[in-house]
């Protein structure tokens, strides 16, 4: 038997689905699936390119690594750089137009 608790449990989890557009673009999901997909020889070729390797990234993970590299493309804003170099450097996986570049 439900209760009312149940029943607005279940009313808000069906909005929260409803808010969830997974057919939308989402650029910064785009991005990070594109960057996570190259090797991770290219990941920090463009990372170096973008300077984004600073000297607190020794001694963590290949993982952490990457994570902040990308975190810093936000942080430093060159999300439009990093699109461009990933573009560059494997165009069959970038099959949409740059969103970060100024129309």
């Amino acid at each position: 038997m439900d209760t009312p608790e149940d029943n607005s449990l279940q009313n808000n989890v069906e909005e929260i689905i409803e808010m969830i557009d997974t057919k939308k673009f989402n650029p910064k999901r785009k991005l990070a699936y594109m960057y996570l997909s190259l090797p991770y020889h290219m990941q920090v070729e463009i990372a170096t390119n973008l300077d984004l390797i600073e000297d607190t990234d020794k001694g963590l993970s290949d993982s952490e690594k990457i994570q902040n590299y990308f975190s810093r493309a936000f942080e430093q804003e060159k999300q439009a750089e990093m699109w461009d170099l990933i573009k560059k450097m494997k165009p069959e996986i970038v099959t949409d137009i740059n969103p970060y570049k100024e129309k």
